[in-house]
């Protein structure tokens, strides 16, 4: 379910609705993290949602998730 959520997020990114995209890629990270807070994937859905603050121009935010 969190591919299916984080894919969704891009689909909102393309069509600026940044707010949505970014609940959803959180959901993407609170689902992969209930499972193993250890996946390696989470590295790409930390990524995805920093991606996501820094097109909403919030810089601090985009740096902070992108330096998991």
């Amino acid at each position: 379910m969190s591919v299916a959520y984080s894919i969704y997020s891009f689909i909102l990114r393309d069509q600026r609705k940044l707010q949505e995209a970014i609940y959803y890629q959180q959901k993407a990270i609170r689902i992969r993290e209930s499972i193993n807070k250890e996946d390696p994937k989470l590295a790409i859905n930390y990524n995805n949602l920093g991606m996501s603050y820094l097109d909403c121009s919030s810089l601090q935010e985009a740096k902070m998730w992108r330096r998991e």
